[in-house]
């Protein structure tokens, strides 16, 4: 994978768990600490950012800066089962509903199975 590829690849990943937490690039900017103009560049593969960038991006995404930067192949699916296992694992208050919180797990579990291959 060539860097201009995979810049592309992460950027469409920010763009991905950006829309699935229904944020737009400025709420994104704003949370992260960095400017709209900068979000949007990096969404579009245009930039090659800073280690520290990527982890203020990825914290107010609520992931791990390893789901941005992994060279592996995702679905939205794996990525978003990803994403949900991470705020779960973080989260500062227990979530009193177990019973979703399993249902969400026994769920992802099975996307996630196929990062195996």
């Amino acid at each position: 994978m060539t860097e201009s590829e995979y810049l592309i690849l992460i950027g469409k990943r920010i763009k991905s768990l950006r829309k699935h937490s229904k944020l737009t690039q400025k709420q994104l900017a704003v949370t992260a600490e960095c400017s709209h103009s900068l979000i949007s560049h990096a969404e579009r593969g245009r930039t090659k950012l800073d280690i520290e960038k990527y982890r203020s991006i990825a914290a107010a995404l609520g992931v791990p800066v390893s789901v941005l930067l992994t060279e592996k192949t995702l679905t939205n699916e794996q990525l978003f089962a990803l994403a949900n296992f991470s705020r779960i694992l973080t989260a500062d208050k227990p979530t009193p509903n177990l019973g979703a919180i399993k249902q969400l797990i026994e769920s992802d579990a099975k996307t996630l199975n196929g990062l195996k291959k």
